[in-house]
């Protein structure tokens, strides 16, 4: 039990896990885009309704190392340039634009599927 608030203290008051760089996030999710037809509406679990600008679907990657360029769309979100692909991350605060970056998965079924090192 120790050692797991010495971990919660460390990601709390250094922003990253121990095994994190600065430059590097853990990558959570993988999604894909999903095409929508003009006009697609969506209702929030807060209940706002609005239309949709992107739907993002969970997707697989398998395990290895991607070179991409990376840009940051909204807070954890990354576009994966000239593919229909978003990163998700944890705790990055990296504002990157087209950044060259490589995408390391090492774990496609696991909660932290990999690592994004941003060049």
């Amino acid at each position: 039990m120790v050692a797991f608030w010495l971990f919660f203290a460390n990601v709390i008051f250094s922003g990253q896990p121990e095994n994190i760089t600065a430059g590097q996030c853990e990558i959570s999710v993988i999604y894909t885009t999903v095409d929508l037809p003009d006009n697609a509406k969506v209702l929030t679990q807060n209940g706002s309704f609005s239309t949709v600008s992107l739907l993002l679907k969970p997707t697989e990657l398998a395990p290895g190392e991607y070179e991409y360029s990376l840009t940051r769309r909204a807070t954890n979100l990354y576009k994966v340039e000239n593919t229909s692909m978003y990163i998700e991350t944890k705790l990055c605060f990296n504002i990157g634009f087209e950044q060259a970056s490589t995408i390391i998965i090492n774990n496609p079924d696991g909660f932290v599927k990999g690592t994004v090192i941003f060049k």
